[in-house]
C-alpha cells in the first residue's frame, strides 16, 4: 500500500545573504551570486556524456522546474542542498542555455528538440493564454510522442498553464494532470496517482512533473522567511505576497532612492531563497518515498529549468525581459542509480535533451519525424552556435552564443555583446564601447538567417536593422 508523504516539510535553515551587486563590472559578483570562474574552460573531448554501469535505464522521470536561476543552485551558502547533491552524484552540464526566457517559449522548444524559427511557431506572451493564435500547431513531435510511438506510457503533471493542453503544449502525453497546485508535494502526489498502476506492467514509462515554484510571487511558508525577517521592513503599501503586488513593487524600483532599491531587492532575494529551499526540502522528502515505491528503479531522472530570473541586472525583475545570463542560462542534469557521475563542461542547449534521452534509452529516431536541432550530449562540436528567441515583455528578441561570445538582438535595433569567457554573468555590454568589434560581425552572420526567419513569421512586427551590418 502506497502512503503519500504529509504536506508538512521540515525547513532547512540557511544563513541570510545580501542581495547581488548589480554594478556592471565583471570583477564584482553579488554575494547571492556565486563567483564563476573567469578562466576559459577547455571543452572535453567529444564522447557521450551519459555512461551507465551496466544496462541503461528503461523508464524516465523528468522534473522541470520553473523560474530557477542557474547560479543559485550550488550557491554558497546553499539554498538547495538536496538538488545540489543529486546533481553532484549524476551528470551535470556546466555551460547550459535555454531556448527562451519564459515558460511557453522554453518548454515548447525543449520537449520538441527543435528551435521555434524552424517549427514556424513562436509562442507570444503578448497574445496571452488561450488565444487561438497562441497555441502549438497539432502534430508537434515531442519527446513524449516519440517515446509513445516506441511503446512508452507517457504522463504529464503540470502546475503552469503555459505548459499544458490549454495551449496545445502537452502533445504526446497519454495522461495529463493539471491541478495547478504550486506545492511540489501535492504535484508529486498527483503524478504518482497516475503512474502507480503502470509500475509493474512491464510497459516502459515517461513521467514528467513540471513544478511552478519558485515563480512569482515568492511566497513560501513563514518558516522559510528567516532571511527576510532580518531585513529592514518595507513600507506597508508594498505587498510581496501576491503576484500583482510583487510586480507593482518591481515597477516602483527605478524611482526609489538607492537605499530603497537595495532593501526591496534584498527582500525579493530573501523570499526567492526561501522558495528555493522550500522546494528543495519537499523534493528531499519526496525522494525516499519515490524510491520505496519503485519509481527510481531502472529509471533515468532528468532535472531541467525552463528559464531563470532577473533581479534588476538590466533594470527589471522577474523574467521574459532579456536573453542575458540570469534569464537564459539553464540547469540540466541527469541521475540514475547506475549512471557514472561527472560534469560536462562543453556548450549544451535545451534542444539537446530529446536526442540525448532517445540515445540513452536506445530509441531510434524515426526518419519520417522532423529533424532535431540538438546534439547527443557530449558529441556536439565545441564551437557550436546556440540560439534563443523570445516574444515577450521587450518584444521580439534573439541571441546567439559561440565560442564564449554572445550577441543579443532586439527588433528595436538594439545589440548587446558579451565575452562570457571573462564575464560569465554578462554584466558588461562590450557593444557600447566597441561596436566595431570583429565578434559582432561574426556572430551577426550566424544570427542573421534566424532574424530573417523570425521576421517572416511576424511580418506585422516592426524590425529596425542594426546600422552597419548586413540585412541579407
Amino acid at each position: 500500500m502506497f502512503v503519500w508523504l504529509a504536506a508538512c516539510v521540515e525547513p532547512t535553515t540557511h544563513p541570510p545573504a545580501s542581495p547581488s551587486d548589480t554594478t556592471p563590472v565583471p570583477e564584482t559578483a553579488g554575494p547571492t551570486t556565486p563567483t564563476e570562474s573567469t578562466s576559459p574552460t577547455t571543452p572535453p573531448v567529444p564522447q557521450r556524456a551519459l555512461v551507465f554501469d551496466g544496462d541503461p535505464p528503461t523508464n524516465v522521470l523528468m522534473i522541470s522546474i520553473d523560474t530557477t536561476r542557474k547560479d543559485q543552485l550550488g550557491a554558497d551558502p546553499t539554498y538547495t542542498p538536496f538538488l545540489d547533491s543529486l546533481a553532484e552524484t549524476g551528470v551535470e552540464l556546466a555551460d547550459h542555455q535555454q531556448c527562451s526566457n519564459w515558460t511557453f517559449g522554453s518548454t515548447s522548444c525543449t520537449v520538441a528538440g527543435r528551435l521555434p524559427e524552424e517549427t514556424g511557431f513562436i509562442p507570444s506572451l503578448n497574445l496571452g493564454l488561450g488565444d487561438p493564435d497562441n497555441t502549438v500547431p497539432n502534430g508537434q513531435r515531442t519527446l513524449a510522442s516519440r517515446l509513445r510511438t516506441a511503446g512508452y506510457y507517457t504522463i504529464l503533471a503540470t502546475s503552469n498553464g503555459w505548459f499544458g493542453p490549454a495551449v496545445n503544449n502537452a502533445q504526446g502525453y497519454a495522461d495529463v494532470a493539471q491541478p495547478f497546485q504550486v506545492d511540489a508535494t501535492n504535484m508529486f502526489s498527483e503524478a504518482y496517482g497516475l503512474i502507480s498502476d503502470h509500475l509493474d506492467t512491464g510497459v516502459p514509462w515517461l513521467l514528467h512533473v513540471h513544478l511552478i515554484e519558485p515563480h512569482p510571487p515568492y511566497n513560501p511558508p513563514d518558516e522559510y522567511l528567516a532571511e527576510e525577517a532580518a531585513l529592514p521592513p518595507l513600507p506597508d503599501s508594498v505587498d510581496l505576497d501576491t503576484q500583482f503586488g510583487q510586480y507593482a513593487a518591481d515597477a516602483l524600483w527605478p524611482g526609489l532612492p538607492p537605499e530603497g532599491q537595495a532593501n526591496l531587492e534584498a527582500h525579493l532575494w530573501a523570499r526567492y531563497h526561501g522558495e528555493l529551499t522550500y522546494l528543495d526540502d519537499q523534493l528531499a522528502a519526496v525522494w525516499p518515498v519515490l524510491d520505496a515505491n519503485g519509481v527510481l528503479d531502472d529509471t533515468l531522472v532528468i532535472v531541467w529549468t525552463d528559464h531563470g530570473e532577473q533581479f534588476f541586472e538590466r533594470g527589471n525583475q522577474s523574467h521574459a525581459y532579456d536573453l542575458e545570463a540570469e534569464e537564459n542560462n539553464g540547469v540540466l542534469f541527469f541521475w540514475a542509480k547506475n549512471l557514472v557521475p561527472g560534469e560536462w563542461t562543453g556548450p549544451t542547449h535545451a534542444v539537446d535533451l530529446v536526442p540525448t534521452v532517445l540515445d540513452a534509452l536506445g530509441v531510434a529516431i524515426d526518419p519520417n519525424d522532423p529533424p532535431l536541432a540538438g546534439e547527443i550530449l557530449g558529441l556536439a562540436p565545441p564551437d557550436r552556435a546556440r540560439f534563443a528567441t523570445s516574444d515577450a515583455r521587450m518584444g521580439l528578441g534573439q541571441m546567439v552564443t559561440a565560442e564564449g561570445w554572445k550577441l543579443a538582438f532586439n527588433f528595436d535595433g538594439t545589440l548587446r555583446l558579451y565575452d562570457r569567457n571573462t564575464d560569465p554573468l554578462e554584466l558588461v555590454d562590450l557593444y557600447l564601447f566597441t561596436p566595431d568589434d570583429p565578434h559582432v560581425a561574426e556572430l551577426w552572420d550566424l544570427l542573421l538567417p534566424r532574424v530573417q526567419l523570425l521576421h517572416d513569421l511576424r511580418p506585422g512586427r516592426a524590425l529596425v536593422w542594426p546600422a552597419g551590418l548586413p540585412t541579407e
